[in-house]
């Protein structure tokens, strides 16, 4: 037997685990149930972590969250769907920076978000 290894995703973009990110409690709650069921790893960032690891502060609205990134890194997040898309891809960053992976310098206030994740699953 062996033992099943984690998801490789973020819903779009590779990161050492599946990051959930409540897009809706219905599917939330179906993915997590299934991942449960099937023994795969995941790890449940709430969405103050996310925004807090990406502006330094965790009640920043989705707006300010793209806004922060793309002037950050200069990166535009335009078309539709650009906030998933960026979600996922700070998710991915959040998951490289807690493995020692990122090639991003985050100030320690965003770095704090990784402190309140429970990153169990893949440690």
């Amino acid at each position: 037997y062996e033992a099943p290894k984690p998801v490789v995703s973020s819903l779009t973009s590779a990161a050492p685990a599946v990051f959930l990110y409540v897009l809706s409690t219905t599917l939330y709650d179906i993915a997590k149930f299934s991942f449960t069921e099937n023994e795969i790893p995941y790890i449940d960032v709430p969405p103050t972590c996310r925004a807090k690891f990406a502006t330094g502060k965790g009640n920043a609205s989705k707006n300010e969250v793209i806004s922060h990134i793309s002037a950050k890194m200069g990166m535009v997040w335009q078309n539709p769907g650009a906030d998933d898309q960026c979600d996922a891809w700070i998710l991915e960053q959040m998951a490289k920076t807690k493995c020692g992976l990122s090639e991003i310098s985050w100030p320690a206030a965003n770095i704090d978000a990784l402190n309140k994740v429970d990153w169990s699953p893949i440690t």
